[in-house]
């Protein structure tokens, strides 16, 4: 019996690996959402910027935008490819590529953040 061990991408991430996110996050997405519900819900204010550190396809924010539709949600993948991703997946989604904290293109005050626990 064979697997291939997948690790957290880079910058650079093939094909296959989008694909298999992608599909991953549709069925498990909900899921990931409810648990970042019961995590920061109270915490989401009007006009409130909630990022979404390692976004993958970004799954978890069409389904918080649901939940806020008041709150300005981005997603942010250290992959552009991912970013591409996830802009075909919800072209209103606020989204940057950054690898880091200290290169998000905008002040973080005010924000709240939700970070991929893979």
């Amino acid at each position: 019996m064979g697997f291939e061990l997948r690790r957290p991408e880079g910058a650079e991430i093939d094909d296959d690996t989008i694909k298999l996110f992608s599909r991953v996050a549709k069925w498990a997405g909900m899921a990931a959402a409810l648990r970042v519900r019961k995590t920061l819900g109270p915490a989401i204010r009007q006009g409130m910027k909630v990022l979404d550190v390692g976004t993958g396809p970004g799954i978890i924010p069409i389904h918080l935008k649901r939940s806020y539709p008041y709150a300005s949600l981005i997603g942010l993948d250290i992959s552009l490819k991912m970013i591409k991703t996830a802009s075909h997946h919800n072209r209103k989604l606020h989204r940057a590529p950054a690898d880091a904290v200290s290169t998000i293109p905008f002040p973080l005050h005010g924000c709240l953040m939700r970070s991929n626990r893979y």
